[in-house]
C-alpha cells in the first residue's frame, strides 16, 4: 500500500491537482519507552497498603507527574494531550462499573469493554499513553482473583481519582 494522501479536496496524485505527501504513520517511540517509569506491577507495597506514588505526589513516577504527562502530550511518540473532560469521561465510566450492581465476572466485562472504548477513543484522539495507561491498570484487576478483586478495584479507583485531582485544569 502507497504512503500517499490526498489533498484536502479529495484529489488524488494523478489528478493534476492533488499535492503528493509522504506519511509516516508509524510511532517513532515505542509503547514500552513511552510508558516507561509509569507502568505498574502492583497497586499494593510490602505492607498490602496502595503504594503512595499512585495516590500522590511524592516519589518517582508518582499520579502528579503522570497527569502532567498526559495533559501535555508527547510529540515525538505522535501522542497528543489529553484534555480533563476526556479523562472525566473514561473515570465516570470506571466509576459506573465500580458501583454497579454486577458480580466480579460481570465487572470484569465491564472493564474489558472501558479498555476497548478508551482504545478506539485513543486511536481518533491520538491519546496513546493514557491508553497504555488504562491497559497497564485495567489489566492489574483483571488479574486479582475473586478474593482480592474488590481491594484491586478499590486502589485503582482511588490512583484513577488522584490522577482527576491531579490532572492541569484547562
Amino acid at each position: 500500500m502507497s504512503n500517499q494522501s490526498y489533498d484536502n479536496r479529495g484529489r488524488g496524485p494523478n489528478s493534476g491537482f492533488g499535492i503528493k505527501k509522504e506519511r509516516n504513520d508509524a510511532p517513532s517511540v515505542t509503547d514500552e519507552q513511552l510508558i516507561k517509569g509509569y507502568s505498574i506491577s502492583t497497586f499494593f507495597d510490602a505492607n498490602g497498603t496502595i503504594r503512595p506514588e499512585l495516590i500522590s505526589d511524592a516519589g518517582p513516577g508518582n499520579v502528579k507527574e503522570l497527569s502532567k504527562r498526559l495533559a501535555a502530550g508527547q510529540r515525538e511518540a505522535g501522542d497528543s494531550a489529553l484534555n480533563a473532560s476526556q479523562l472525566r469521561k473514561f473515570y465516570d465510566s470506571f466509576l459506573r462499573i465500580e458501583n454497579s450492581k454486577l458480580e466480579p465476572p460481570e465487572k470484569k466485562v465491564q472493564l474489558l469493554m472501558l479498555k476497548a472504548n478508551a482504545q478506539y477513543a485513543g486511536q481518533r484522539l491520538k491519546t496513546r499513553l493514557f491508553n497504555l495507561f488504562l491497559d497497564d491498570r485495567i489489566k492489574l484487576v483483571l488479574q486479582a482473583d475473586d478474593d482480592s478483586f474488590k481491594k484491586t478495584l478499590y486502589a485503582f479507583r482511588l490512583h484513577f481519582q488522584a490522577l482527576v485531582a491531579y490532572f492541569p485544569k484547562n
